[in-house]
Parts: structure tokens; C-alpha cells; sequence
């Protein structure tokens, strides 16, 4: 059960950092319909000593042996660059987990004997040695340890070591593996040879020798699907989207060139054979101190565009600049008027990008705009253009139409209606409590239209209700006239007579009438 339990880790672990574990299988050639003049993605470079620090979450299970079932959590899996072998065209990464970084839950269930418990104050340490030329895995080995509750096996201590291998005639020979390959372009679709996994597992602590197993990697299809802007701590990573779906299986990658690493993994529904089945693998980019060697792009050329609107019309706005590196450039606009930055797409350097603009706030904005490479390596922001945005007020609403006394258990409605100027549409701020503040926003409406809303009150008192419109993109009008509502004071006897009498009138609705009269 051990063997097998860190066998999955280890699988995942290593593996899946760089996009590995994926037996799905759609079919079809390699083909991409990109006319890019660059490439979206190129192999990084890394550099001695560059870092990448992830969280790990794991739910698998095991049902054809034995049944399994566990969730793991791996906090602060760091791989670091400790040597970068050029004759051998490797790179040696450090992977360590540090103590109390490795814990979860888990059972398992055999034909003699159930056993369920944790896994705490775990740690691993080990190396990966990756090939330069493609980042493909060349090997993995290490050790995991850690504690659990159970008196049998209060320690652990497992060694591990997993390469890669393929057919080559009638024999396996070792190779390098993985499932992103470089270049990466938008709509790419790239196609993954068959592979096996050879693991070699030799469990220290309890003293149960060294096993070997192998799995292994169906040919599979993944295809570059978008770009998604993934944040991590206060820095933004454009990333690829690597995807593919199949038989219930959805593997998504996120590969970022700012980065130059896998910036976020989610598996569902993974089946690793033998009856393996990873319910969900997720795997986080936390932080990392890789850095590209590029320029930022210059500074964008002042936006060109609108500058008088009224609420509601949209503005198109242009702008420019260059990358001194010749890298595609993204531009991000920032409106100055609570909206959402925008973001381009990636253009080729020096070309014009247009963009729309939906005006709503009133008031004065500055406009302006800043571009980023593909390196993640910004410029500064352009200069501002000024945009004058007129929203007049709706009128002030009627006062409000309805009861003017009424019962505590009753619900009332009141109507109103305004006209916005601007032909916007209003939504209505209800005061029910004549305190100046807004109880209930209703939906929106059309200028002009009466609208109805309803209010039941839980006490007793005199209320000056109101009302205000607010158009659809802020603007407010006053408050309308007040209307006095008395609701009758009601003693605390008398309203749980009134509790009664509702049940009453609920079972036996012919003596209503005659019950009203007795208590009100």
C-alpha cells in the first residue's frame, strides 16, 4: 500500500511539472493554424540558480487491486537550477518539499485488513535532471518521508527514482519525456508519442526492500487553446492555455514565457491504469525568481481617440509602440473610471492597435495605456488623453403611491416612476425606514415607467418612506416627497394572539370574520 501511495505522488510530482501524466488519446496529425510571424512561446533559457516555488493538491484512488483513497496536500514544492551540465545538454534541478510542507488523509482497504489515518510533518528532497534543448524529463530520484497517526507506522521513509523510456525495436531504452513541446503557437495542435515510466521504489522505513514498476503514457493530442492572464502575488503571467479533453478526462495547462515555466496545472477525472484514477491534481505557481533576458517595450504612443461623450456611447482609441527585441507586444488600457482595464491581444512590434471603449461614469477621464511583451517585461504608461463624459440625473421620483397605515403582518405595495433625461435606464432606491439610507435597489426600468415593490415591516411605528432613482451607470436623482406610514403599535400579547389567529384562519377560513372582530 505504501509502494503504491508514493508512487502516485511521485508520478504527479514530477512528472505533471512539466504538463506530464495524460493518457488521453483524440486522434488526428500535428497541424497549427497560426500565421504568426514569431512564435507565442520559445524554449526559455534558464539560468544557474533560477527557482520555482508551487503548491500541490491531490484527490486520487485506487479500485482494481485494492481499494485506495486519499487527498494530499504539498505545500512550497520548490525546483531549483543547481547545475547546468552543457556536455550533457542538462539542467539539475533541486526539488524539495520542506518539513511539514507534505500532509493529507487517506484509507485503504485489503482482503485481511482496513487501515485509514494521516500523513503529517512530511519533506522531500531530491533531484530532476531536465534536457535543455527541449525540457523534457531525464530522470527523477529522492526520498520522501514523513509521520502518521498509526502506532504500526508512526514514520516513513520511501527512495524513488523515475525515468523515462520508449520502444526501440524489441527493447526499452531510456529517453526523455514530456508534453509541451517548443515552439507553442495560438491554435497549435502538437501530438505526444507513447512513453513508459519506469519507477523504481525502495521503501527504508518500514524495511520492505525495492520493487520496480512501470506505467505508462498513452500517445495523446493537446492543442494551445488561448491566452489567459493568470496572477500570482501582485505580477500577471500571460499564459497558454494547453488543453485537451477526452473520455471524461480534462487536462489544462497554463505555460507561461514570462515565467518560463508552467504557471498552473488542473487535472480531473485522470486515469493512470491499474485501476488508478486521479479524481483532481492541481498544481500552483507561488512564486519564482526566473527572469528573461530582454528589453521592455518603449513607451506607447499617446492614445488617439474621442473625447466628448455622453453616457452610454462607445469611443474607439488607437495607439502604438515597439519592442527594441522585436517581441509581440499587448497593450492594457486603464479608462480611469472603475471599469476593468482592457487588454489586447499579442500584435506584432510597431503595429496599431484599436480599441472600444463603452462610456458610462460621467465626469473627466484620463486615458492611458502601457504595453507588455510576451516576456512579461512592461513599459511605462503613456501619456494621458482626457475624455469628458457628460450623465445627467434622472428627475426626482414621485411620492411613493400606496397605504398609508396597514398591519405589521400585512405586505404593502408602493409605486413611483421618474424620466432620465438621457432616455437611461433607472433602477429605484427604496427608504423604508425614513433614515435617509437606501434599503432596497430594484431591477431596472425604462424612463418613465411606474414601478411597483413591496415592504412589510416588523415593528410598530411612523415611517416617512422615500424614494430615489439612480440611472443605469450611477447617476442619482433626490429623494422624492416623503410618505407617512403609521403601522399600529401592538402589544406583545395581543401579537401572539395574532400568531394564533393566523393559524386559525389557515385551518378553518369561515371563522376569519368573526376572529377579526374579537382582536382588532
Amino acid at each position: 500500500m505504501k509502494k503504491n501511495f508514493v508512487l502516485i505522488i511521485v508520478m504527479l510530482m514530477t512528472s505533471s511539472f512539466f504538463a506530464g501524466i495524460n493518457i488521453q488519446k483524440a486522434g488526428g496529425v500535428i497541424n497549427s493554424s497560426s500565421t504568426l510571424v514569431e512564435n507565442d512561446v520559445d524554449l526559455p533559457v534558464w539560468n544557474l540558480m533560477d527557482k520555482w516555488v508551487y503548491d500541490v493538491q491531490i484527490s486520487a484512488e485506487q479500485t482494481q487491486y485494492f481499494t485506495m483513497d486519499f487527498n494530499l496536500n504539498i505545500n512550497n514544492l520548490e525546483f531549483q537550477v543547481v547545475e547546468i551540465q552543457n556536455n550533457l545538454d542538462l539542467y539539475k534541478l533541486k526539488m524539495t518539499v520542506p518539513q511539514g510542507g507534505l500532509y493529507g488523509s487517506g484509507n485503504v482497504v485489503l482482503d485481511i485488513f482496513s487501515l485509514s489515518g494521516n500523513i503529517m510533518n512530511g519533506k522531500l528532497d531530491g533531484f530532476m535532471y531536465v534536457k535543455k534543448s527541449t525540457l523534457q524529463i531525464n530522470k527523477c530520484e529522492g526520498t520522501i518521508e514523513g509521520d502518521t497517526n498509526k502506532v504500526l507506522l508512526p514514520h516513513f521513509k520511501v527512495g524513488f527514482k523515475l525515468e523515462p523510456e520508449e520502444v526501440v525495436g524489441d527493447e526499452l531504452v531510456k529517453t526523455n519525456f514530456s508534453s509541451i513541446k517548443f515552439p507553442m503557437n495560438l491554435d497549435e495542435i502538437f501530438t505526444v508519442s507513447f512513453y513508459y515510466l519506469n519507477m523504481s521504489i525502495n521503501a527504508q522505513q518500514p524495511n520492505l526492500g525495492q520493487s520496480h514498476m512501470y506505467t505508462y503514457i498513452n500517445e495523446h493530442e493537446k492543442k494551445c487553446e488561448d491566452w489567459d492572464i493568470l496572477t500570482v502575488g501582485s505580477k500577471e503571467y500571460d499564459s497558454l492555455k494547453i488543453s485537451g479533453v477526452d473520455y471524461g478526462t480534462s487536462t489544462n495547462i497554463w505555460f507561461s514565457q514570462a515565467a518560463g515555466n508552467i504557471v498552473k496545472i488542473d487535472y480531473k477525472n485522470l486515469q493512470l491504469g491499474s485501476g488508478y484514477l486521479v479524481r483532481t491534481f492541481t498544481m500552483d505557481l507561488k512564486s519564482t525568481t526566473f527572469q528573461a533576458d530582454s528589453d521592455a517595450p518603449k513607451t506607447p504612443s499617446k492614445p488617439s481617440g474621442g473625447t466628448d461623450f455622453l453616457a452610454g456611447e462607445t469611443g474607439t482609441y488607437q495607439t502604438s509602440t515597439t519592442d527594441p527585441d522585436g517581441n509581440k507586444i499587448r497593450y492594457i488600457f486603464d479608462w480611469d473610471d472603475g471599469t476593468s482595464k482592457t487588454y489586447t491581444g499579442f500584435v506584432n512590434s510597431g503595429e496599431i492597435v484599436e480599441v472600444e471603449h463603452l462610456w458610462g461614469k460621467g465626469g473627466s477621464h484620463e486615458v492611458k495605456v502601457k504595453a507588455r511583451d510576451k516576456y512579461g517585461l512592461e513599459s511605462s504608461w503613456s501619456d494621458p488623453l482626457t475624455v469628458n463624459v457628460i450623465n445627467n440625473a434622472p428627475g426626482k421620483p414621485s411620492k411613493p403611491n400606496g397605504p398609508s397605515s396597514g398591519s405589521y403582518k400585512d405586505t404593502h405595495t408602493y409605486s413611483t416612476s421618474s424620466s432620465d433625461p438621457d432616455n437611461h435606464k433607472i433602477r429605484y432606491g427604496w427608504d423604508w425606514n425614513g433614515d435617509n439610507s437606501v434599503d432596497q435597489w430594484t431591477d431596472l426600468y425604462n424612463s418613465g415607467q411606474t414601478v411597483s415593490t413591496s415592504h412589510k415591516w416588523s415593528s410598530k411605528g411612523t415611517y416617512n418612506i422615500k424614494v430615489k432613482a439612480q440611472d443605469e451607470y450611477g447617476e442619482e436623482s433626490e429623494w422624492s416627497d416623503p410618505l407617512p406610514v403609521n403601522i399600529p403599535k401592538t402589544s406583545t400579547h395581543k401579537s401572539l394572539i395574532y400568531q394564533f389567529i393566523i393559524k386559525l384562519e389557515n385551518k378553518y377560513p369561515f371563522i376569519e370574520q368573526l376572529l377579526k372582530k374579537l382582536f382588532t
